[in-house]
């Protein structure tokens, strides 16, 4: 019998993919053009709530679409206790890289709600740059 505390685990789960090289958006990592959008918003932490439909950027609107693709559709057991998702990235800024710019400790934060309105929460952490599609196509160009 599925129990809600595994939505902890569950959490963790989504926290650690959202940090992964796995996780892109339009092709670019989603960490790095997230942190992009922190920057531009001048505020490290930027909340994503999956569950809604307001009105957001396009970049984060793709990240909404592609995280309910994976995750909403997923036949756990535990998926009926779920009444909503938030994902926030907080940006603490680490070092300098004069070709990349501001590095930062990236924390993903994986809440779920449950039907009894309690939150279940996770984190995962990495290092990431800002998205710069001209250093990427330099990198790529060899």
């Amino acid at each position: 019998m599925s129990r809600r505390r595994e939505l902890k685990s569950i959490a963790s789960g989504i926290a650690g993919y959202c940090v992964s090289r796995n996780n892109d958006i339009d092709g670019y990592w989603a960490i790095g053009v997230i942190y992009n959008i922190a920057i531009a918003r001048g505020s490290y932490l930027v909340p994503i709530n999956i569950s809604s439909n307001a009105p957001i950027c396009p970049e984060l609107s793709a990240f909404r679409k592609l995280f309910r693709d994976r995750f909403e559709l997923i036949g756990n057991p535990l998926y009926h206790f779920i009444k909503g998702f938030i994902v926030e990235f907080q940006f603490t800024p680490y070092a300098v890289s004069k070709s990349r710019g501001q590095q930062a400790c990236a924390t993903c934060t994986v809440h779920i709600i449950d039907d009894l309105n309690k939150r279940r929460s996770a984190s995962a952490t990495t290092f990431s740059y800002p998205h710069n599609c001209q250093f990427e196509l330099k990198s790529t160009r060899g």
